[in-house]
């Protein structure tokens, strides 16, 4: 359901098909969202394999009856669903939903009985759920689409207090009041992946060591206003949670500079800039300063270097040679990556001889 319409409008670099429109059967279509399409104005999009060809014009994207829409590519594996009676609303859900940093695939629709209909086909991992609808209300809805999918997570968006122990009693990850913010959003979908999918709260925050320096969260590169900055964090990181004093963090970053007075204002700059960027992100708690020492919080970073260490068959199979390259000083851990495979082979060619 809601796969064909007659118009469609661009949210936020995400097709909205609105309720104005009608499915090939003539039944009224109360929406769907797709992936991001990357495209100029006035160019086709099309895929042979796919449900998709419309013409975006300006900031607006004509889709023609009975023609279905598709991404130009997938780029995540999170599924949202939003259920909402009330068009506006369900219109200003989905648009939040494309502005989530995680780039999630969804779809929205006003009518309870079609949203189930679409989950039997299309297994989602959030539900957002008003709770006040004709015919089944959120509590019902949420109550037959954990039959379907008993890992989804339900989070319910509603004006009215009275109903959350209602909402929790069918374990709910979330409990939004209307109107609806970003942030508080973004809060709760990220609690509900982590607690109710088993996924470490902070799984969405990488380190990328092999190579050049990267950090993301949910996917989306961090942006560093100052070079030195990101240097800063480069080396905390690679530090692996130890702390490491002001004088020794200068030391490496200016290498033979002297650390007199101005050097340290200099430091301090670098420092709140690297704050700043991380309170940005949302991501400010991975780093510590306390008493000249700085530090990250090690266990709340995933870092291909970490899982290196540890072992993990995937991280080492990453490894091409370079570790941090941009960076003078991480020519000590790189050595010592290249030690430990030549050990390791070393190991196993040994154990094969005999």
């Amino acid at each position: 359901m809601g796969r064909f319409c007659t118009r469609g409008i661009l949210f936020g670099g995400v097709i909205y098909c609105s309720g104005s429109g009608h499915t090939a059967n003539h039944r009224p279509l109360t929406g769907a969202l797709y992936q991001p399409i990357r495209q100029k104005a006035g160019t086709e999009i099309s895929d042979r394999s796919s449900p998709v060809r419309c013409r975006i014009r300006g900031n607006r994207t004509e889709v023609r009856k009975n023609e279905k829409i598709y991404p130009e590519r997938r780029m995540s594996t999170l599924k949202i669903i939003c259920v909402d009676d009330e068009e506006p609303v369900l219109n200003q859900t989905v648009s939040l939903c494309s502005e989530l940093p995680m780039n999630p695939e969804t779809v929205g629709f006003e009518r309870p009985a079609e949203a189930l209909l679409w989950l039997k086909e299309h297994p989602a991992d959030v539900a957002l759920l008003d709770i006040n609808m004709p015919d089944m209300n959120g509590i019902q809805l949420a109550s037959e689409m954990k039959k379907l999918l008993p890992e989804i997570s339900i989070i319910f968006l509603t004006g009215c207090p009275e109903y959350a122990l209602d909402a929790f009693a069918i374990h709910a990850s979330g409990y939004i009041m209307k109107p609806l913010g970003r942030e508080r959003l973004l809060s709760e979908i990220r609690y509900a992946l982590s607690h109710d999918k088993g996924i470490h709260a902070y799984a969405h925050i990488e380190a990328h060591t092999f190579g050049e320096f990267e950090l993301t969260v949910d996917g989306v590169t961090v942006h560093f206003t100052r070079a030195k900055a990101k240097e800063l964090l480069a080396y905390l990181i690679d530090r692996h949670g130890k702390s490491v004093s002001r004088a020794n963090v200068f030391a490496v970053l200016y290498e033979d500079r002297q650390y007199d007075r101005s050097m340290q204002k200099q430091l301090d700059v670098i420092i709140r800039s690297l704050r700043d960027t991380l309170r940005k992100y949302g991501i400010e708690d991975i780093f510590e300063l306390n008493r000249g020492y700085l530090r990250v919080c090690s266990e709340k970073i995933n870092c291909d270097m970490y899982r290196f260490t540890n072992g993990d068959p995937e991280a080492i199979n990453l490894y091409r040679g370079e570790y941090m390259s941009a960076y003078s000083w991480a020519t000590i851990t790189e050595a010592f990556i290249g030690q430990s495979i030549y050990d390791e082979n070393e190991l196993i060619r040994r154990s094969d001889a005999y």
